[in-house]
C-alpha cells in the first residue's frame, strides 16, 4: 500500500488551491489542510491555507471562500 498523503496533498500529487482571502492580496493561495469540526449546529468544514506573501488563515471554509454575502470579517487571520 502506498504512503498517506501529506496534508496539503490531494490524490495524484496535486496541491489544491484557492484566493487568497486577505483584502487587497491578488495571489493564490495553497491549502494546507482541511478537515472539520463539530458544533452545536453540525459539523463545520475548515481549512488552513497560505499565500506566497505569508498570510496564514485557519477557519471555515464558507468564511474564506468569500461568499457570505459581505457579512462578517474574516475571523481568524
Amino acid at each position: 500500500s502506498s504512503p498517506a498523503p501529506r496534508p496539503h496533498e490531494l490524490r495524484g500529487g496535486a496541491l489544491d488551491e484557492t484566493a487568497c482571502p486577505q483584502p487587497g492580496c491578488t495571489e493564490r493561495a495553497t491549502v494546507l489542510k482541511r478537515y472539520v469540526m463539530g458544533s452545536t449546529d453540525g459539523p463545520i468544514e475548515c481549512q488552513k491555507i497560505k499565500c506566497p506573501i505569508g498570510h496564514f488563515f485557519n477557519a471555515p471554509i464558507s468564511a474564506l471562500a468569500g461568499d457570505s454575502g459581505g457579512e462578517g470579517e474574516l475571523p481568524y487571520a
